[in-house]
């Protein structure tokens, strides 16, 4: 072999190995399993045939209670899905780079053993005196779990977060009605540039400053605005809680 070989195939090894340690080093960081782990009972018995996944693979429990999952780059949770018979203070377990067994503690209960049971799905809850409305933001999430949860309502309880409940970072404005007692947005806001544009309670269509809540311009519909504005051009058209339909240009 030529001096000339001898380099690049010293170069194509060099790379060869940069390479395998940047994919073994991905893998570390990225979680991607395999994910182990195991389901017992409150004594330590191994419950088998308990279903068991990362978000992609489902695997179910052998006859010791122990189970593998493959994984994947984008698995965030491993899950457990609990048997009639049994309920979980902790079905889910997030998946971290140092964690080496991801298990799972059931306990017997006759309230979930029944053969015919109920399913009562809530939505837009609403919690104490005042009430939070959506579950939106991370306080409000927080509230909602520790007034309305397993212990609390004396059945198994889950939250679900739905199409526009949660929302994550900072609030930029809140506008036009700040305390309590003050009148209500329900309409649906609509972005038309730099603007925020919404009807309200008091019989009233709002244009707002998108960054800053301010208020640039206000039309009297005359009735409560309930539903979304529509923006043709330079009009805005909305139907009103009296029945008519009202156009400002």
């Amino acid at each position: 072999m030529s001096g000339k070989k001898k380099i690049i195939a010293a170069v194509c090894a060099a790379s060869v190995v940069c390479l395998a340690a940047v994919v073994t080093e991905f893998a570390v960081l990225s979680g991607d399993g395999p994910f182990t782990g195991k389901v017992t009972d409150d004594a330590g018995n191994g419950i088998a045939n308990v279903s068991v996944t990362d978000g992609r693979n489902v695997v179910k429990t052998d006859a010791n209670g122990a189970f593998t999952l493959k994984g994947f780059r984008k698995s965030h949770f491993v899950t457990v899905t609990v048997p009639a018979g049994y309920q979980a203070k902790t079905y889910y377990l997030p998946i971290e780079k140092d964690r080496q067994s991801y298990d799972f503690v059931l306990t017997e209960s006759e309230l979930t053993g029944q053969t015919a049971h109920s399913f009562l799905q809530i939505s837009d809850i609403e919690i104490g005196a005042g009430g939070t409305g959506d579950i939106c933001y991370e306080d409000d999430l927080k509230r909602h779990i520790q007034d309305m949860n397993t212990d609390t309502m004396g059945c198994t309880v889950y939250y679900t977060i739905g199409n526009h409940d949660y929302v994550d970072g900072a609030i930029a404005f809140t506008a036009p009605y700040i305390g309590k007692g003050a009148q209500t947005v329900e309409s649906t806001p609509v972005i038309n540039g730099d603007e925020v544009i919404f009807g309200a309670s008091d019989g009233y269509i709002y244009c707002v400053e998108k960054t800053s809540g301010k208020i640039l311009q206000k039309y009297d519909a005359g009735s409560p605005v309930f539903g979304k504005v529509i923006v043709s051009g330079s009009s805005l058209i909305a139907g009103t809680l009296d029945g008519k339909v009202v156009c400002f240009s």
